[in-house]
């Protein structure tokens, strides 16, 4: 991974991450509605609907900021990267219990949703390595070593 790092660098390994992320949790929902989930249920303005745009907002808006902010940062504090991974892997795993299981989902859309979260931990997790990987750059160790 550290070689792929930096020949893309961190903005290559924010995007890679992204869409990577994406791509399988489009494929986790595919395979989830081919075992018979609706991914129907009840909002507080009546029936609402998980689709397959809206999975994807919602695990590339999160983890494009998230990343983006901890490429930036961590070029000037080495800490950053590791406080980082424990906080969203811990935000994505943390927040199944309000978001699939807290609505009324059927088992098989909830499990996949759950899935779908662990998948964004995933994600997170390979970007932000890879940016860990690529360390402070040169210009910024000297400011402020």
């Amino acid at each position: 991974m550290n070689r792929l790092a930096r020949r893309i660098g961190r903005l290559g390994a924010v995007v890679a991450a992204v869409v990577l992320t994406v791509a399988v949790n489009l494929v986790v929902y595919g395979v989830g509605a081919a075992l018979g989930a609706t991914y129907h249920f009840t909002a507080a303005t009546g029936p609402a609907h998980v689709d397959a745009l809206t999975l994807s907002g919602f695990t590339a808006a999160p983890l494009l900021v998230g990343l983006a902010v901890v490429a930036v940062l961590s070029r000037w504090w080495g800490w950053v990267p590791p406080v980082a991974l424990a906080v969203a892997v811990l935000a994505a795993i943390g927040s199944i219990p309000f978001m699939p299981f807290s609505v009324d989902l059927d088992p098989a859309s909830a499990f996949t949703l759950a899935v779908a979260h662990v998948v964004v931990a995933g994600g997170a997790a390979l970007g932000i390595l890879a940016i860990r990987s690529l360390g402070r750059s040169p210009a910024t160790r000297a400011v402020t070593a």
